[in-house]
């Protein structure tokens, strides 16, 4: 692992103690390349963080889409914003499983009676 590979980590390691500390679900990821953090919502749902350098050589977290999420010295905003993303991803997994309900009651045949 690269020096660089091993900050990503450090800064990864301190967001996923503090994630836990929030009440998160944490998977580290640290093999994987690039290294991140996997934050769970469920088995399948949820959203990954991992480091890049940011304007000026500062290490930023980055979610999986690539959108700066906060600096790595700023946990605390780091969290808030991840927390944003996992809890819309439960909303839409909410509408989702809502309309698929409903597509499951319209498939049934109704006879009126005569």
């Amino acid at each position: 692992m690269t020096e660089r590979g091993r900050e990503d980590v450090v800064h990864l390691e301190r967001l996923a103690g503090a994630l836990e500390r929030a009440g998160l679900a944490v998977q580290r990821c640290f093999g994987d390349d690039p290294a991140s953090v996997r934050v769970l919502l469920s088995a399948r749902l949820g959203e990954s963080v991992r480091v890049k350098a940011g304007v000026g050589g500062v290490p930023w977290f980055v979610a999986s889409t690539g959108d700066p999420l906060a600096p790595c010295h700023d946990t605390g905003r780091a969290i808030v914003e991840i927390r944003a993303r996992v809890g819309s991803f439960g909303r839409a997994a909410e509408v989702l499983r809502g309309e698929a309900e409903r597509r499951r009651v319209r498939g049934f045949v109704v006879r009126r009676r005569g």
